[in-house]
């Protein structure tokens, strides 16, 4: 009865009035991506705002970059290849992070990595940020092998 009574409304909607409903529909649905956007950007932002006093912190430390910025990018770019659809290139991980040689490298490197689109055979999982792309692409022996790379500087942020 109830689906009748649906039918019957909808029937009698003018094309106007379906038409406006369906703008207003519409527009909801893009208020609320904005919205939602809004929140995941400043949470970045955020997120960054962190990593940036966290690095401050290790350089008044006395635990200065090792290389120029761009290179964090470069590395950035190489655990984005080394994890792609065709499959997780551990040695190309471990031979970034091999090239780390403190606290204020990795925190770099993970402020160089962001949040980056991750996908499994062509269709987009989400953005993922390196610590996310480093436990979803490795099992707990690899990552144990990761944490072993880089305790083994005395970096002391594992994964």
């Amino acid at each position: 009865m109830k689906s009748t009574s649906i039918n019957k409304y909808v029937k009698n909607l003018s094309p106007a009035r379906m038409l406006m409903g369906g703008v207003g529909l519409l527009t909801g649905v893009f208020a609320i991506k904005e919205v939602v956007k809004l929140f995941s950007v400043s949470s970045e932002q955020e997120k960054e705002k962190q990593i940036d006093k966290a690095i401050k912190e290790e350089q008044n430390n006395g635990n200065p970059l090792t290389y120029p910025l761009a290179q964090y990018d470069v590395m950035a770019d190489v655990i984005e290849e080394a994890t792609d659809t065709s499959g997780t290139d551990c040695e190309a991980i471990y031979n970034v992070f091999s090239q780390l040689s403190n606290n204020t490298d990795m925190l770099q490197l993970i402020k160089a990595y962001g949040n980056r689109w991750n996908f499994m055979f062509g269709v987009p999982l989400g953005k993922f940020s390196l610590q996310q792309i480093i436990n979803s692409e490795l099992d707990s022996g690899e990552k144990a092998t990761l944490n072993q790379i880089i305790q083994a500087v005395g970096i002391t942020i594992q994964f």
